[in-house]
């Protein structure tokens, strides 16, 4: 979707791929709908609130010049991020693990760890989350030895991602809105 700020102060949300967009010499931008009389917004045709597509009435602003070199460098601070998050979160994971769903065995105190390791690094965990697709496949991202495609593995992550998300509930509740459903064993 992308959002115009009209300039009778309005503003225009443009939702598909249904609008020609097209850019005079002088630099006016002008919007018109394929179809305008399919294009129903507020019960009114689109026309009748922001007038008629021919002239312009987007407000021109100049797109900021980019090099090459600032999209690297921002590219490398997006994957260096994404590093950093995924060696933690791998930290986080391999002490979670530490005898996970075996009864009278010695725990890691998992509330202290998840406290920790989120008041440092929680921002850098969260995109390498978000990038994997939600915290089970984080999982598997992070379980060099697990397969993605083994019941038991899927099954084992599935039951530590929903551990880590019943902790994070009350902790750090941003990862437990993360928990992927449904996620097919």
């Amino acid at each position: 979707m992308m959002e115009y700020r009209l300039d009778n102060g309005k503003k225009l949300f443009i939702k598909g791929s249904r609008f020609q967009v097209d850019i005079d010499k002088d630099g006016n931008t002008h919007i018109k709908p394929m179809n305008p009389d399919s294009y129903i917004v507020d019960s009114n045709r689109v026309e009748d609130i922001f007038g008629n597509f021919d002239k312009p009435a987007i407000s021109p602003e100049p797109s900021p010049v980019v090099s090459f070199s600032e999209i690297q460098s921002q590219k490398d601070k997006v994957d260096e991020k994404m590093a950093e998050g995924m060696r933690y979160f791998s930290e986080f994971v391999d002490t979670w693990k530490i005898n996970f769903r075996v009864e009278n065995a010695e725990q890691p105190d998992r509330t202290k760890l998840m406290n920790e390791i989120m008041s440092y690094h929680s921002g850098a965990i969260m995109k390498f989350i978000k990038h994997c697709g939600g915290l089970t496949h984080a999982i598997f991202a992070v379980s060099e030895d697990d397969d993605i495609n083994d019941k038991d593995d899927r099954m084992h992550n599935r039951l530590l991602a929903e551990n880590i998300a019943q902790v994070s509930s009350i902790l750090f509740p941003p990862i437990s809105e993360l928990l992927e459903y449904p996620f097919k064993i």
